[in-house]
């Protein structure tokens, strides 16, 4: 859900910004079709979306969905969040599947540590990253992400697969 969530603010992004010069909305439909998703999957979306305050509602003849701000202030952490909630709880060690009641490893875990750290370096890049960036081209999105990585860490050239292909 979390990569149709996206799409979807995307599309509203672009093209809801395009129809008119200012924020236009657009129907549930228009937004499936775009996206290539079913009606109820985009309705689905939209739902989530709204209850995360992200879009809101617009009725009347030319009514649909549109963003609550403009794509600048709206990162990908709050818009993955909206969609599926935080991306790692502080509490992941706390749901230990083993054999005990609990894990033996919680006074000193280096995987804890690796992964919350991971996470915040993801999360700050999240945060530092907006609709209005992932908007244009593909290597647009990619320097953007670079961007951020390159001022968390120092300015250092980052070791991450930033130039990842498909």
């Amino acid at each position: 859900m979390e990569e149709y969530g996206l799409r979807a603010l995307l599309c509203l992004a672009r093209l809801g910004s395009s129809k008119t010069g200012s924020s236009s909305s657009l129907t549930i439909p228009e937004i499936a079709e775009h996206e290539g998703i079913s009606i109820p999957y985009a309705s689905k979306i939209m739902r989530k979306l709204r209850q995360g305050g992200l879009v809101e509602a617009v009725r009347g003849r030319t009514g649909g969905y549109k963003l609550t701000t403009t794509p600048a202030k709206v990162t990908l952490l709050q818009s993955l969040e909206a969609l599926g909630g935080p991306m790692m709880s502080d509490d992941y060690c706390d749901r230990y599947p083993g054999a005990l009641d609990e894990c033996i490893h919680t006074s000193d875990c280096s995987l804890r540590g690796a992964f919350g750290g991971f996470t915040g370096f993801l999360k700050q890049i999240l945060e530092m990253t907006t609709l209005a960036d992932m908007t244009n081209k593909e290597s647009d999105a990619r320097l953007a992400v670079q961007r951020s990585a390159e001022f968390l860490i120092g300015g250092l050239e980052p070791k991450l697969p930033l130039d990842m292909k498909r």
